[in-house]
Parts: structure tokens; C-alpha cells; sequence
């Protein structure tokens, strides 16, 4: 087998022969379960080789496969990296009108069940550094629909980053079919109150009188984005909070397409259900960590956000992360603790510390010994401040704060490599600040420690 998928990457990627015969190698590699055949079909597709048109071929032969590793591949490229996007690799033209139907949302089932929801979130989001909201207000108005089918997607899989930018598709205008008159707003009808509520309940501002007017489109595609809000209706019934409970109620009652209203209404019950459990899962978990069970506390906890994921409930789960994360280090359960404090540690702004040399460790007590032991001291404090804020940001109280112990944190956050040792004073090369000790060549030509007076 490895002599064959030699010969076919090198059929492939030989500029010699016509791209019909490269065109078939590579579609001869994408059905090999081969990791030679897998990285050079990804190479076929991420490059510059192969117009875009075959490189969709590629992913669709790739699908045949119905391994994980090809839907891995199929994955990476069913969302744009980078905004705005490269024309060679995706033209906007093509993304829009010619990504292959095989590779639409039927193939969504398969892949979940062969990668997980878990992967397939991680790969989505982290091809969207930006974040999904904040593409959706940023990208050109053709591109918009393109975001918002991801957030579908995302939703889908049970993100709860896609509720925000799912809400706001749809209080926008509905598109007109033919030109007319004002604004069409997608949840209002003549003689009604003309503004949606907000998240909870708030009323929205109202309009500047600087909006753009509804695009005027054809009928097939009115009912593609009817169709669209039905579904983002349907997300919403998965990962909507009480925050949005109001927004559905208005949706219920007020959108002006039938389909949208029925399914709006049909979803209420299982919101309102999914809501009044989580408060029950709070009042459990509340108890649960006050009698210090905290393996039931932070289970209760995560059911609660589940069910729940409004701002009020995501507060509460988070900071009972840290709070039973800290219980757990103190009884030295440090990998339970993990998942549970590592995000603190990423959020960390101030995250580098600095050792004494060991040099300095049984030395005598000298002045620069005091000046270099400050400065380690200094460097420390500043990390444990940060984690101090960090948890009070998190809605810890002192005394939660001081209970958890921040300097446990610092020196488990040195354990798992999560903070940046900064090059001690002994590695640092000669003038650089934290240069060579007294003695050493160099000492006092631009280190940190001032050199001997004359």
C-alpha cells in the first residue's frame, strides 16, 4: 500500500501531467485510509495547486471514506479562518453558491457521531478567534449569511456563543420581495409596538432613522431565510437562558411570518421547563457546597448551567468552579482540580515569575542578594494580585478569596508550567537587564544591579 500512495502523491503533485490525471490521483488518495494519502489530500486542498473547484471534489471523495480523520479534514475546511477571506483559496462567489451539497448539513449527523460534539465545537470555534457575534457585525453584508449559518451550526451543537448573534438575525428586517415603503421589521406588524424587547425583557433603543432599507430579493430566497429563522428559533429552544425567555414570548405573538410564530410557540414549554429545573439544581447545589459535598455541589452546579445558560447562572457556575477547584487542591485532588482552574490561568494577564538563582540560595546575606530577593518577591506578589483579581472578578468575596488560598494557586500554576519562568539573573547575557552576578564578566555594563561605584 505505501508504494502505491507514493506513486499517486507523486502523480499528484507533478506539474508535468495534465490536471486531469493529477486531478484523479488525488481523488484516488481521498478514498485511502492512509495517513501518507490523508496529508497529501489536506496538501491538495489547502494549496494553491489545484483550483478551488477540484479541491471541492477532493472533500467530496473524501466523505466517502466515513472515517474521522477524512471528516477531520472535510471540518477544517467547512469554516473560514480568517476574515476576511483569502479569494484564492475560498472566492467569495464560490463559498456562497457552489460548496457541494454533499457537504451540506446532512453530513452533520455523521460527522457528530464519528468525532463528538466536543471536537467538532473545539475545531469551529477556534477557526473563529474573533468570535461568532463579532464576525457577523464586521464581515461584508454578502458574507453575513455565510456567519450566520455557522452560528446555526454552532447552536446546533449545543454552542452557546451562537444564541447572541441568533437573536440578533432575528430582529433584523425581513428582506422584501417587492420594493415598498419603509422598513419590514421581522417582529413587528403594522399598528404593534414597533420595538422588540431586549435580552430580558429590556426594551431595545429605538431606530436612529439611519437604517439601511430591507434588501429587495426574490421569493425562493424570502423563504430560505424564513426557513433559517425557523430554525434558529428551534436552536434557541437548546441554548436559550431565562435572559431570552421574554424574546421567544415576543416572537410567539408578534413575528409577522406564521412558521416563526408557530414555531416560537411550540418551544415554550420546553424553555420554561428547562428553566424552572435549573433553579432547582441551584438551590440543590448551594446546599450541596455548603455542607462541603462538593463532588454533588459543582455535578449540581454544571446541570443547572446546562439547562440554564443565562448570565445569572453562568456567574454562579463559574464561580463555583474556583471555589471547589480550590477545595479540591487543598485535599490534593489536583487532577479534579484542573479543568476547573486552568481557564483562570489563561485569563491571566501577569503570568511570569522568577526564581532565585541557586547560586543566591546558601549564599551569605548581601545587599545584592536583599536587592535580587525583592525582586523575586516582587515578580510573585504581582502573579498572586492578578489571580486575587482574577477570582474577585469571578465574584469571590475576601474571605472566599483568602479561603481559597491565591498562593496555592501561584505555586500550582508553577507545577503545571502555566506560568512563564523569566530567565533568571544568571542566564541573562552580559548588559541585558537581569545580567551577570558581582564577579561575573559583564556585572554592571547594563544589568539590572547597578555596577560598584568607582
Amino acid at each position: 500500500m505505501d508504494q502505491i500512495v507514493d506513486e499517486l502523491v507523486r502523480a499528484a503533485f507533478n506539474n508535468q501531467d495534465k490536471l486531469a490525471v493529477r486531478e484523479t490521483a488525488v481523488e484516488s488518495l481521498s478514498l485511502i485510509f492512509h495517513p501518507k494519502a490523508l496529508n497529501a489530500v489536506d496538501r491538495a486542498i489547502s494549496g494553491s495547486t489545484f483550483p478551488v473547484t477540484s479541491r471541492f471534489k477532493f472533500l467530496v471523495a473524501l466523505k466517502q471514506q466515513n472515517t474521522s480523520d477524512a471528516y477531520r479534514i472535510i471540518l477544517k475546511y467547512w469554516v473560514i479562518k480568517e476574515w476576511p477571506p483569502d479569494p484564492e483559496t475560498f472566492p467569495m462567489d464560490i463559498m456562497r453558491k457552489e460548496w457541494p451539497s454533499e457537504l451540506g448539513d446532512s453530513i452533520m449527523e455523521q460527522m457528530n457521531k464519528l468525532l463528538g460534539k466536543d471536537e467538532m465545537l473545539a475545531v469551529l470555534m477556534s477557526s473563529w478567534p474573533g468570535g461568532v457575534e463579532t464576525t457577523y457585525k464586521t464581515v461584508p453584508d454578502g458574507l453575513k449569511d455565510y456567519v450566520a449559518y455557522y452560528a446555526l451550526m454552532v447552536g446546533q451543537l449545543g454552542g452557546r456563543e451562537a444564541a447572541t448573534l441568533l437573536v440578533q438575525r432575528l430582529k433584523e428586517d425581513y428582506p422584501l420581495v417587492q420594493p415598498a415603503a419603509g422598513a419590514v421589521s421581522s417582529i413587528v406588524r403594522p399598528g404593534m409596538d414597533p420595538y422588540a424587547p431586549g435580552p430580558g425583557g429590556v426594551p431595545s433603543e429605538g431606530p436612529s432613522g439611519n437604517e439601511p432599507a430591507p434588501a429587495v430579493v426574490s421569493e425562493a430566497v424570502l423563504k430560505e431565510e424564513i426557513r433559517f429563522r425557523v430554525e434558529a428559533v428551534k436552536v434557541l429552544s437548546i441554548i436559550a437562558g431565562e435572559n431570552l425567555l421574554p424574546f421567544l414570548q415576543y416572537l410567539a405573538k408578534n413575528d409577522i411570518k406564521p412558521e416563526v410564530r408557530t414555531m416560537a410557540s411550540s418551544i415554550l414549554g420546553t424553555v420554561e421547563t428547562r428553566i424552572a429545573a435549573s433553579r432547582d439544581d441551584l438551590r440543590q447545589a448551594a446546599s450541596a457546597l455548603a455542607a462541603n459535598r462538593f463532588d454533588e455541589a459543582i455535578r449540581l452546579y454544571k446541570q443547572a448551567y446546562e439547562k440554564n445558560p443565562s448570565p445569572r447562572v453562568t456567574r454562579e457556575y463559574e464561580k463555583s468552579k474556583l471555589i471547589i477547584g480550590a477545595q479540591y487542591l487543598a485535599g490534593n485532588r489536583k487532577a479534579e482540580a484542573e479543568p476547573l482552574l486552568k481557564p483562570l490561568f489563561d485569563a491571566l494577564e501577569v503570568k511570569v515569575y522568577q526564581k532565585l538563582p541557586e547560586e543566591m540560595v546558601k549564599a551569605k546575606m548581601t545587599p545584592e542578594k536583599q536587592q535580587v530577593m525583592a525582586q523575586v518577591e516582587a515578580k510573585k506578589q504581582a502573579v498572586i494580585d492578578d489571580i486575587k483579581a482574577k477570582l474577585s472578578a469571578n465574584g469571590l468575596t475576601q474571605a472566599e478569596i483568602q479561603r481559597a488560598d491565591p498562593n496555592r494557586f501561584f505555586n500550582y500554576g508553577i507545577e503545571k508550567g502555566w506560568l512563564v519562568e523569566e530567565a533568571t539573573l544568571m542566564e541573562m547575557p552580559p548588559g541585558e537587564p537581569g545580567g551577570p552576578m558581582p564577579g561575573q564578566p559583564g556585572y554592571g555594563q547594563g544589568g539590572m544591579m547597578p555596577a560598584p561605584a568607582p
